[in-house]
């Protein structure tokens, strides 16, 4: 059987304490106000809040030893735009004529002979 270690380590309740009598009291997460139970007059408890472990600070150096970086063995000159390149890529409009408007006798004359 395993122990309560893993419902311990991500207990999500949060933690109160009251300010005259020093009494902690554990609620779930939705309350954000809680006025004590424990003190004679009405006093509001106070939120007790865990810090996170800080963070280890890396040296550039100590970032950089872990990685491998290799030097590259010849500089690349970057390419100077090709006209004709551009002049192939340019943007071109085309003009396009509407299709022509049937009257009525010749669609009559096409359905008649698309029938037969």
């Amino acid at each position: 059987m395993k122990g309560p270690g893993f419902r311990i380590r991500h207990d999500v309740r949060r933690v109160w304490q009251c300010p005259e009598t020093g009494k902690t009291l554990k609620t779930s997460g939705d309350v954000t106000q809680l006025r004590s139970p424990f003190a004679r007059k009405p006093v509001f408890m106070q939120m007790l809040e865990d810090q996170p472990p800080a963070r280890k600070q890396l040296d550039l150096d100590e970032i950089l030893g872990h990685m491998l970086i290799e030097p590259e063995s010849e500089p690349v000159a970057k390419a100077a735009p090709d006209k004709q390149l551009a002049r192939e890529n340019d943007t071109r409009t085309e003009t396009m004529e509407p299709p022509p408007v049937q009257t009525e006798s010749e669609t009559a004359v096409a359905e008649d002979t698309e029938i037969r």
